[in-house]
């Protein structure tokens, strides 16, 4: 993980759901609490989570969420430009919200 002035920054909870908003509506999808909070969860994380990962975060803010709802909207977001899929070596795919070209780096 990259620290210091070099690492990305999150964006901000009002900049993430402008951004969101913007980005559902050009590709015609609605908006809905559950993308909203997924989505901001996601640009929030500094870690890369899986789908897993914000499932267990979020099902006490949203008892209704499902996983299968989690990776659908991971998904969504990927395919139209809100976040990227991050191959790893154990073939989960973990998901990050900054989208401009940064690295990630894993020890060994």
């Amino acid at each position: 993980m990259i620290h210091g002035r070099n690492a990305p920054q999150a964006p901000t909870f009002e900049a993430a759901r402008e951004r969101l908003q913007l980005a559902l509506e050009e590709h015609g999808f609605a908006m809905t609490s559950q993308r909203r909070v997924i989505y901001q969860e996601l640009a929030r994380a500094t870690d890369h989570p899986t789908a897993d990962d914000l499932y267990v975060r979020l099902r006490q803010q949203l008892p209704e969420l499902s996983l299968a709802t989690v990776y659908k909207n991971l998904h969504l977001f990927a395919g139209i430009g809100l976040a990227r899929a991050v191959a790893t070596p154990d073939g989960r795919a973990r998901f990050d919200a900054r989208t401009t070209r940064h690295h990630h780096l894993r020890c060994t």
